[in-house]
């Protein structure tokens, strides 16, 4: 009996451990199958935010953005209908709605609900008053009884700009998904971060497509020559303006290189400045000629701006050009004018050491070159010098039209020169005081700043009038301001009107008489100072005159490039010269100048030149003049180039100052040094001493 018992204890036991371990079964069968149902949640809620962005990726309609988001709200979570509200200046209003059988229509558009209600996060509550009424009024479903239980959700995107209203209109059935919790947060927050980003990519898109279309048209239809060039240096688009202003139809120009559109003389100029890479400017500004398909040329501005590369687009330059051929011919009228006016006074200062040049000469005839000799001799050198001086300042101004060769050019000098051509302008009205600061290089074009500065000048004078020579005062002043190099030119004359100083740089204003102005000289002065990155401003009190100040950008480089390098040594005797030149008369006195100090062989011509050049080439240096009939010293270096490059390496140019383009062409090309007529003995010993020292450095007279 007693082991019958045990037996049945025994397995009683085992039933009740059994059935232990069928309730622990079941509990992890129940634990697996929650953590399955949350993970093909947490699958399925992937797959609606999956979704959301696909559909949304490339949407340029915030209102179809907008329903797909409703459409992943309700399939995440069981409402019957939801609304998004967008803000406005008058509150948040309806923009789309869905109900469970898809989009449904909005029946009052009206601004619904105030911005200040917005939650700052999502919000699930079982009422809601202002939410649902806005979703009733919105859709019209006031008619739904107000007694049966409603739940509502409202999720905010972004900072408030959208609200995502989703409610219920009774009961959920029992089999529906729970309704959101604190548990679903993160997945709303998540939903609506995606809608933000969706959002704001419609926004970015829409206003890509604006700013695309605003450019196009502003390109197709501006009025000023447009293009668009790679860095290959060829145009990829052009307007219908740059299309019409260079004579060729609307997809002739695509394609052709820069190049083809620009003067020869500008190419190397053009594609130089085109090649630059530099961080800084990305903006830069030039006049050059371009070509007209035809082969007319004509002068244009083009200002162009440079667009980097990215990994997703090929940089290139965006340019605008303008026909500034006009604008020339003005300054270049008004240039000619200035000169004209000058055309008496020259004349007189020139006749002037002329005629006791030509005095001391016949003295020195009938003296027999006795007793006075020396003393007239050295007179009529002076008489010289001072007409070599007088022409050379002259051909500041008489450089070539075309040529605008950007160099260091020193203020201080410029203003020296404009003086002594004025003199005759103003010797009889005032007298001049002048203060000259050193260091007053810029980076322009001479003749150019010497038309501004001639032009102020002459200003003044005529602001004087008939004046007193003692009591009159015209003031002219250099100094260097920072990184700024200023001109002031001063008068005592009448001064100029308030009124008028606001006008007083538009053109065809003057306050002369008729006759006496154009009305254009102030006008393009200040438009020549502008183009180098200056400024040209006027002070001025009536009765009392007048003050305008030129401000430009220092040239540092140039003053270094300017300082004393000291004399170069010439201590070798014997240096043989060969002296090339048309003239008898020059080259026998250039001859008989440098005898002394060289061992000098003379050629009456390039082909004579040529020729002893053939038989014997033992020559340090050749001196050659630029411009001469027949075969020009142009033609004689390109064939020393090709037959004898050392002879041409140690060819030193003479010019008596008359450049046809080819001419200038070649100069600005070489580095061999230029000397202008009449020669300085000093200047020819330094530039030969140079050439034998191997230094190409220009040195000009």
């Amino acid at each position: 009996m007693t082991g019958g018992r045990d037996e049945l204890d025994r397995a009683r036991r085992q039933a009740e451990a059994l059935a232990e371990q069928v309730k622990l079964l079941l509990k992890t069968e129940q634990r697996l199958s929650a953590t399955q149902r949350a993970l093909e949640e947490q699958v399925r809620r992937i797959e609606i935010v999956n979704e959301l962005s696909l559909s949304t990726a490339r949407s340029g309609d915030a209102a179809h953005v907008l329903d797909r988001a409703l459409a992943s709200l309700l399939t995440a979570f069981p409402h019957e209908l939801a609304v998004a509200f967008v803000r406005g200046d008058a509150g948040l209003s309806p923009t789309a709605a869905r109900d469970s059988a898809g989009p449904t229509s909005i029946v009052n558009a009206a601004p619904a609900v105030s911005p200040d209600l917005v939650p700052s996060a999502p919000l699930t509550a079982d009422d809601s008053g202002a939410w649902l009424a806005a979703v009733d009024r919105s859709l019209g479903t006031a008619t739904i009884d107000p007694r049966a239980p409603r739940r509502v959700l409202v999720l905010p995107i972004g900072d408030g700009a959208a609200v995502l209203v989703a409610c219920t209109l009774g009961a959920p059935p029992s089999h529906a998904r729970p309704l959101p919790g604190d548990e679903d947060r993160p997945f709303l927050e998540l939903l609506a971060r995606h809608m933000s980003v969706a959002l704001e990519a419609v926004v970015l898109r829409r206003r890509t497509l604006e700013s695309e279309t605003l450019f196009q048209t502003g390109f197709a239809h501006a009025s000023t020559g447009m293009c668009i060039v790679g860095f290959d240096g060829r145009l990829k688009r052009a307007n219908a303006a740059l299309c019409n202003m260079l004579g060729y139809g609307d997809e002739e120009l695509i394609g052709l290189p820069v190049a083809a559109i620009t003067h020869p003389v500008d190419r190397e100029r053009s594609e130089e400045v085109m090649r630059r890479r530099d961080p800084e400017p990305a903006h830069l500004e030039l006049e050059k000629r371009c070509l007209r398909k035809d082969g007319t040329s004509f002068w244009a501005r083009v200002a162009a701006s440079r667009v980097d590369p990215t990994p997703h687009r090929e940089g290139y330059w965006f340019a605008q050009i303008t026909d500034v051929t006009a604008r020339r011919t003005l300054e270049e009228t008004e240039r000619m004018a200035i000169v004209g006016r000058l055309a008496a006074g020259v004349a007189h200062e020139i006749n002037n050491p002329l005629t006791y040049v030509l005095f001391e000469l016949e003295s020195l005839e009938r003296a027999g070159l006795r007793e006075r000799a020396a003393r007239s001799v050295e007179n009529a050198l002076a008489g010289s010098k001072r007409i070599a001086r007088i022409v050379r300042d002259l051909k500041t101004f008489a450089r070539h039209g075309d040529d605008d060769t950007v160099e260091a050019v020193d203020l201080s000098r410029v203003i020296e020169v404009v003086l002594a051509m004025c003199n005759a302008e103003i010797r009889h009205r005032a007298h001049v005081e002048l203060e000259l600061e050193p260091g007053t290089f810029v980076r322009a074009t001479e003749a150019r700043i010497a038309q501004v500065l001639l032009n102020l000048v002459i200003n003044a004078a005529h602001a004087i009038g008939d004046g007193d020579v003692k009591r009159d005062t015209i003031s002219v002043r250099t100094l260097v301001d920072d990184a700024d190099a200023v001109v002031t030119v001063s008068d005592t004359g009448v001064g100029i009107p308030p009124e008028d100083q606001r006008r007083i740089f538009e053109p065809f204003f003057t306050t002369k008489a008729p006759g006496v102005g154009s009305g254009l000289g102030l006008s393009i002065s200040a438009s020549i100072v502008e183009s180098y990155g200056g400024s040209l401003t006027v002070a001025s009190e009536v009765g009392k005159g007048s003050t305008f100040t030129l401000r430009l950008p220092r040239w540092l480089a140039a003053e270094r490039v300017q300082s004393p390098i000291g004399q170069p040594a010439f201590a070798r005797p014997g240096i043989r010269l060969l002296l090339v030149d048309d003239e008898p008369m020059v080259l026998r006195a250039l001859a008989m100048m440098l005898q002394p100090e060289f061992d000098v062989v003379t050629a009456g011509g390039a082909a004579a030149a040529r020729a002893e050049l053939s038989h014997d080439a033992r020559f340090d240096a050749v001196v050659c003049d630029l411009m001469m009939p027949g075969e020009s010293g142009m033609e004689l270096f390109e064939w020393l180039r090709a037959s004898r490059p050392e002879v041409a390496a140690r060819t030193i140019f003479v010019t008596g100052g008359a450049f046809t383009k080819r001419a200038q062409e070649l100069v600005a090309r070489v580095e061999n040094p230029v000397l202008e007529k009449p020669i300085d003995l000093a200047k020819l010993r330094d530039a030969v001493a140079n050439v034998l020292q191997g230094k190409r450095r220009r040195s000009a007279s």
